[in-house]
């Protein structure tokens, strides 16, 4: 197992996992592909990938806001069937070490308001719920 930096050869990847997740909150993979891509092309945002006998199974994106030393933990995903492993923790640790290098003071995180495992997983690694945003996914959810 290893977590490493992705490349741009990694975004077939990277939407097949967020394409097999588990959670359906009004992405298909259409516009998951259109989302990841747009990601990739921002020079703010970094994607490291989860690799299980050299096969994908996870993801985290970090853009980052330098000037404010703010960076913000917008995806984190494993595939369905390697979830309850403790990939996701293995991926959150990680996201925290690449925000602390990059001299981030804070990480906020968007987590779907049904995601109730991230949350979870959030507040386990100290974060907290400050805001809900209505209607922030595609399909009017939280």
């Amino acid at each position: 197992m290893k977590i490493r930096k992705a490349t741009s050869k990694d975004i077939e990847s990277i939407v097949k996992i967020e394409s097999n997740n588990g959670y359906k909150w009004g992405m298909n993979r259409e516009n998951n592909d259109k989302m990841i891509k747009e990601l990739f092309a921002d020079e703010k945002s970094e994607f490291y990938i989860l690799e299980i006998n050299n096969k994908p199974a996870g993801y985290f994106e970090l853009t980052f806001d330098r000037k404010n030393k703010m960076c913000y933990s917008g995806f984190t995903a494993v595939v369905k069937s390697q979830q309850g492993k403790g990939y996701s923790s293995l991926l959150k640790k990680k996201s925290i070490l690449v925000a602390r290098k990059n001299n981030c003071k804070y990480i906020e995180s968007t987590v779907w308001a049904k995601n109730f495992r991230m949350i979870g997983l959030n507040n386990k690694f100290g974060f907290y719920v400050y805001d809900i945003k209505k209607n922030f996914y595609p399909n009017g959810d939280s």
